[in-house]
């Protein structure tokens, strides 16, 4: 029997040889990546500047010094836009301020945070911006006791600076110290007129115009515009009565009109 044949038959019995081998490996347990965001307020109007806020934590641990990238869309858009970034501090807290433009108006813009490193995102909050409303008011300075007052205004929103729009089919309830006297409904140039009887007793009397905004997402505060009217004039002062009225100031107070109201007019 040959030498080759002798060591066929012995690694047949005895099978391949292999040496032993080993080898190690690593792995890290990562915790749970969280990120919060916060809004204070539900809407703002151009100008304002809104504070928008949150955390990073790992676990239950805020991570410090984390860039934390700020997102919006529009309702019914699927891609979000990265509008800034935030650094976290202390206890993992991040804060971010939206001075609100006039390119944000009219729309209730949805907002989310994203961690830069792991891409972790935040749940969203809505945060809309209005424009800014101006309601005027007009009346005669006074008025005999029963006599017709006419009072008249002009609603509008500022779409840019100094560029004012009218606001059409606005209710307009008009107040005579704290009384309704009857609602106005503005035409397609924003204005508005109302006449209502004077009262029977002489006296001054506050004139009260408003406006309540449309469809703004939290209860919104008036745009209003007052006004004095002194029930009672001597007679010798009647015939001057066209001369006062062209003379009686108007006084506006700022307001708000939202997204909503705007797209109907559009």
């Amino acid at each position: 029997m040959s030498k080759e044949e002798l060591k066929k038959i012995y690694e047949k019995a005895l099978g391949d040889p292999y040496a032993p081998a080993a080898r190690e490996a690593s792995f890290t347990v990562v915790g749970v990546y969280t990120v919060y965001i916060a809004c204070d307020v539900r809407w703002g109007v151009v100008g304002d500047t809104i504070r928008i806020y949150g955390d990073v934590f790992i676990d239950t641990t805020g991570i410090v010094g984390r860039e934390v990238i700020i997102q919006r869309r529009a309702p019914g858009e699927v891609a979000w836009v990265e509008v800034g970034r935030a650094t976290t501090g202390t206890m993992g807290r991040w804060v971010w301020d939206w001075l609100l433009g006039y390119g944000d108006a009219c729309i209730d813009w949805e907002w989310r945070a994203v961690d830069s490193l792991t891409g972790t995102a935040s749940g969203i909050i809505l945060v809309a911006a209005a424009h800014y409303t101006d309601l005027s008011l007009t009346s005669p300075a006074s008025a005999a006791p029963g006599a017709i007052v006419t009072v008249s205004g002009i609603l509008r929103y500022e779409d840019a600076p100094a560029v004012w729009v009218p606001i059409g089919g606005a209710s307009i309830p008009i107040y005579l110290n704290g009384v309704l006297k009857g609602t106005a409904i503005t035409g397609p140039d924003g204005s508005y007129s109302l006449d209502f009887t004077a009262p029977t007793t002489s006296g001054t009397y506050t004139i009260r115009a408003e406006y309540a905004g449309a469809e703004i997402p939290a209860a919104a505060a008036l745009t209003v515009a007052v006004l004095g009217l002194q029930v009672g004039v001597p007679p010798q002062l009647v015939q001057y009565a066209p001369h006062a009225l062209a003379a009686v100031p108007v006084l506006t107070v700022i307001g708000v009109i939202a997204y909503a109201e705007l797209t109907k007019r559009r």
